[in-house]
């Protein structure tokens, strides 16, 4: 198994995990990981590079959603041209988010440990 090198490890995300911004409030985009440092997503539309949004990530595990300032470092086409797959930085958190995301990252890499315990 490879080891993780970022500084800030990834958590796979279940399907259930939506991701919303808040300058395109109808669409809904899925995310598919999650980090300290920032998140990985599918979104209905390109988004720019360098852009600063405001993220509202839904937990299935959690009494709250992440409220969350993101600026976006990448973006590209994904599965044919009606999606895109996106990554965003997460560079200034506050106390409150730091904790959230604490707290979701801890509940899904504990759940990833005991799925790599499992027998095959």
């Amino acid at each position: 198994m490879q080891q993780e090198r970022r500084t800030h490890p990834r958590v796979k995300c279940p399907a259930s995990f939506r991701i919303m911004i808040d300058e395109h409030p109808e669409e809904v985009g899925q995310v598919l990981n999650l980090s300290m440092g920032g998140v990985t997503f599918i979104f209905p539309e390109k988004l720019q590079h360098k852009d600063v949004l405001d993220f509202i990530i839904t937990c299935p595990v959690t009494p709250f959603n992440l409220n969350i300032h993101g600026e976006i470092i990448w973006s590209k086409v994904f599965s044919g041209k009606d999606k895109f797959i996106s990554g965003a930085v997460f560079p200034y958190l506050s106390e409150e988010e730091v904790a959230h995301l604490r707290r979701v990252i801890a509940i899904f890499s504990s759940e990833m440990e005991q799925d790599r315990k499992k027998p095959a």
